[in-house]
């Protein structure tokens, strides 16, 4: 995978989102820095083992989708 692993992961209703903190260099800072980095950071929904969107707009519209339905979401760490 050429972006490597991701420094955190978040599940929104079934969309699973890798994000990926960037200009951060130590591992441990990324995962702790990736809410407070808003703007650093990159994310991308999957499901079922496939991309079906990327970026803050999706990931935005996923969690209103998930909470208009009553549902919750849940980060993983």
């Amino acid at each position: 995978m050429m972006m490597g692993a991701p420094q955190a992961v978040e599940n929104v209703g079934e969309v699973e989102f890798w994000l990926y903190s960037l200009g951060v260099q130590d591992h441990a800072d990324a995962t702790e820095d990736a809410e407070d980095r808003e703007p650093n950071v990159r994310k991308i929904g999957f499901l079922n083992g496939r991309v079906v969107g990327w970026g803050s707009h999706y990931y935005n519209d996923t969690i209103k989708r998930v909470v208009g339905l009553g549902g919750t979401s849940t980060k993983d760490e």
